[in-house]
């Protein structure tokens, strides 16, 4: 089988090259190579061990691995579920540009069984995550804005809105010093 690139897939290989980056301390390949053991993906299944790399690299502050772990928290694979701990993980990705952490907070954030039920902050999230960097989510955000829009207090939802906006000018200025620094 051939992939879209002509390459036939190798999970071995590919587990293996990730192992070797892994061992030279790249967060990005520790966190790959965790969901590969995660799934047994062309290595043998070890959750823990998986949940471990990607926790490693979530902690090293690679936002694709924080959506990870908080993904692996909120479903209880590989590790037991925490719901709580899903949350922070999700918050620390979503505070950092992640659509998709933002949105699943978002949806954290109106449920009980997650902690303390928080609409305006779910709104803001999902006004973020109805602009943000996944195409997939934009409608289904946009849906939910309305949905939980139509819910709350007129000054709900423009406390969400002053809340995204002021969102979004902090990360205008972080990517703004970060551009200067270069």
């Amino acid at each position: 089988m051939v992939d879209g690139n002509g390459v036939a897939p190798d999970a071995e290989g590919a587990a293996r090259l990730f192992a070797a980056a892994a061992g030279r301390g790249l967060p990005e390949a520790k966190a790959n190579l965790g969901i590969l053991y995660v799934r047994g993906n062309g290595v043998p299944a070890d959750p823990p061990r998986g949940v471990a790399l990607v926790r490693e690299a979530a902690e090293r502050g690679l936002v694709a691995a924080q959506f990870n772990l908080a993904r692996l928290l909120q479903t209880g694979n590989g590790v037991a579920q925490d719901l709580p701990g899903a949350r922070k993980w999700y918050e620390t990705a979503a505070e950092r540009g992640s659509a998709p952490a933002q949105y699943n907070l978002a949806l954290m954030l109106v449920k009980p069984d997650s902690g303390t039920p928080d609409p305006v902050a779910a709104l803001k999230w999902l006004m973020l995550a109805a602009g943000g960097n996944e195409p997939a989510l934009r409608a289904p955000a946009r849906q939910a804005v309305l949905d939980i829009s139509r819910q709350l207090p007129r000054e709900d939802v423009v406390r969400a809105g002053a809340a995204a906006t002021e969102w979004t000018k902090r990360q205008t200025k972080v990517a703004a010093g970060q551009a200067g620094a270069r």
